[in-house]
C-alpha cells in the first residue's frame, strides 16, 4: 500500500454540511491546525494530531426553467451570495433524503410561489447542479424570503443570468422548444 492510500485509510472521514474546508484553520475534532496534504490526487485540509481529512462534496441542487401557458420563463433575483442581487432560474440545495425532482419542486414553490409540474430532464452541470423542464399555470410569482423579486420573462427578454450553468439550461430548453430561439 502506497504511503497516500495508508494516510487516507488511518485518518477518520467525515461528510461536513458546513463552509468549505479550505477555509477552516482548525480541526473540527481536536482543535488542532490543520495542514494541507496531497491525498487522492489533491490537496485535502488534514489534521496532522488525530488524522482528520476534510473530504471536500459538493452540495446537490436542482431547479427548473419554468415556462406558464404563454411561454414566459420564471426568473429570481437573488437576495443572497453567491451573486446576491442577480438573476437566475429558481432553484436550490437539496435537503436530506430529497430527490432532485422534489428540490426543484420544493424551491420553486419556496423560492416564487408557483407551483410547477416537472416535464423533463435537461441535464445535469457542474458541481451537481440538475436541471428540469417545467411548466406552471398562469399564476402571478410572489419573491420567497431568499429572493429579492420573482417574475416571467419572455424568451427574448430575459435579463443575463448569473450562472453559467442557468444559462446552459436554458438554453438547451430554448433549443428543445423552438430550435431557431436564442437569448437575447
Amino acid at each position: 500500500m502506497d504511503a497516500e492510500a495508508a494516510g487516507r485509510d488511518a485518518a477518520p472521514s467525515v461528510l461536513w454540511r458546513m463552509p468549505p474546508g479550505r477555509d477552516w484553520l482548525h480541526c473540527p475534532l481536536c482543535g488542532t491546525g490543520l495542514s494541507e496534504r496531497h491525498l487522492d490526487g489533491g490537496p485535502r485540509r488534514a489534521c496532522p494530531a488525530c488524522g482528520f481529512v476534510y473530504w471536500e462534496h459538493p452540495w446537490p441542487a436542482a431547479g427548473a426553467v419554468v415556462a406558464d401557458p404563454a411561454g414566459r420563463v420564471l426568473c429570481v433575483r437573488r437576495r443572497f451570495d453567491p451573486q446576491a442581487g442577480n438573476w437566475c432560474l429558481p432553484g436550490g440545495l437539496a435537503d436530506p433524503g430529497e430527490s432532485a425532482q422534489q428540490t426543484a419542486c420544493r424551491e420553486v414553490r419556496e423560492e416564487t410561489g408557483v407551483v410547477i409540474e416537472l416535464e423533463d430532464l435537461l441535464g445535469v452541470f457542474a458541481s451537481y447542479i440538475v436541471a428540469f423542464a417545467a411548466r406552471a399555470e398562469a399564476q402571478e410569482p410572489v419573491a420567497g424570503h431568499d429572493v429579492l423579486a420573482a417574475a416571467w420573462f419572455e424568451p427574448r427578454s430575459l435579463p443575463e443570468l448569473c450562472f453559467p450553468s442557468h444559462r446552459e439550461a436554458l438554453a438547451l430548453w430554448l433549443a428543445r422548444r423552438r430550435p431557431d430561439a436564442s437569448v437575447g
